[in-house]
């Protein structure tokens, strides 16, 4: 659940797999193609911080909310949950813009490929 595997080759040979959290280096599989090694290395920071953002934001709001209800809706709790959410959000959307980052990397690796 919430993996996913980069392959190579027909026979589908596993290279790097990326869940919510963690994510193979792929840039030193990369090495010949040095553009496509320099977005690989992008797509892991950015991967790293988007993860945190989107695990963060959402620990934040549950605690939040978790605060805001023991407290008969506690203003400054409620306001956390939100903000939590809204950082959540953002990472969201920056998690999704990260494997974009890795679709250019395996792009222009494959670009790279003599046929």
């Amino acid at each position: 659940m919430g993996s996913w595997r980069v392959v190579q080759g027909a026979d589908d040979r596993k290279v790097g797999e990326f869940t919510l959290f963690t994510g193979t280096d792929l840039s030193s599989l990369m090495t010949s193609v040095p553009e496509a090694a320099d977005e690989a290395r992008r797509f892991k920071r950015s991967h790293r911080a988007s993860s945190s953002a989107l695990w963060g934001g959402a620990v934040v709001s549950v605690i939040g909310i978790g605060i805001s209800v023991a407290n008969h809706g506690n203003n400054l709790a409620l306001g956390a949950a939100v903000a939590g959410v809204a950082v959540s959000t953002y990472g969201g959307w920056r998690h999704s813009k990260s494997f974009d980052l890795l679709s250019r990397s395996i792009w222009l690796y494959n670009r790279s490929l003599g046929r």
